[in-house]
């Protein structure tokens, strides 16, 4: 299996990485409750001023992401 790390520039892989950050706080971490998020997604405020990066494998999926939130004053 190879991985590739990419910038995340349009909104589809966007909107998957919100669904495994959904997955991860409300399934693995339990920080979150699925009832609160219907449509499967979990974003916040920060998303909008920071930088997302994914790790993708050999099928495209995304099997893991960061976000750099940028200062803004």
């Amino acid at each position: 299996m190879s991985l590739t790390v990419t910038h995340i520039s349009d909104e589809k892989d966007l909107k998957d990485m919100y669904r495994l950050r959904y997955k991860i706080y409300c399934y693995e971490w339990g920080f979150e409750k699925p009832e609160h998020h219907p449509d499967e997604t979990i974003s916040d405020i920060f998303d909008n001023n920071a930088l997302h990066y994914a790790v993708k494998d050999d099928e495209q999926k995304i099997i893991g992401a960061i976000s750099l939130i940028l200062h803004s004053p």
